[in-house]
């Protein structure tokens, strides 16, 4: 069915227009001899390699909500300088399929990648000792954690509703579970509780 040249015209002027991603996209700020990305306008698309430093100063840190909905965003590499990621700070992000977080991070935020629904896997460093609450919450392509020693606390509902998680591994770090991490996972068969909770 063709639609009336007039009705073309602005259906196609309500679509965002799309543009690979690139550092003219992001929002910051100068904090502490430091960079932190607080923002990044949600018609990026594609890949996003964000550099090591900006106006000659290290990036540091992400913000809170920093990447929330930027829903076509399939890829963003972080530097290692990051050693602070905020809550919320890729929530929504529907299309992004992995990431390989720096390895100096000490905690995943709550929140962090709150219904990120095509995210397949993630690279937890060595370095954290606290995964937030829902920090992962709704993931459900998620299939396969494997959790690093040196975590030492699960909050609550970290990985509630990870319909496709099958497998996980909890290091003997771990100290603290929180309540209806698992909840929902419908895939995931058998897990072993480390010795150490308490």
């Amino acid at each position: 069915m063709k639609l009336p040249p007039v009705i073309a015209i602005v259906l196609l002027n309500a679509l965002p227009s799309l543009r690979a991603a690139s550092l003219d996209d992001l929002t910051w700020v100068t904090a502490g001899g430091g960079i932190t990305i607080t923002d990044c306008e949600e018609a990026a698309s594609g890949e996003l390699v964000i550099p090591g430093s900006i106006e000659g100063l290290p990036v540091t840190a992400v913000g809170p909500l920093a990447f929330r909905g930027c829903n076509i965003l399939s890829s963003i590499t972080l530097p290692d300088s990051v050693t602070s990621i905020g809550a919320r700070a890729f929530q929504f992000c529907d299309s992004l399929t992995g990431m390989t977080l720096p390895p100096t991070l000490s905690q995943i935020a709550d929140y962090t990648f709150y219904e990120c629904t095509r995210l397949e896997s993630v690279v937890i460093p060595d370095s954290v000792t606290l995964i937030g609450e829902r920090a992962f919450q709704g993931c459900s392509s998620l299939a396969d954690v494997t959790i690093p020693d040196g975590v030492e606390v699960i909050a609550s509902r970290a990985f509630y509703r990870c319909t496709g998680l099958s497998a996980i591994s909890l290091p003997n770090s771990l100290t603290a579970l929180g309540s209806r991490i698992f909840e929902e996972c419908e895939e995931l068969d058998s897990i072993v509780i480390p010795e150490n909770i308490t």
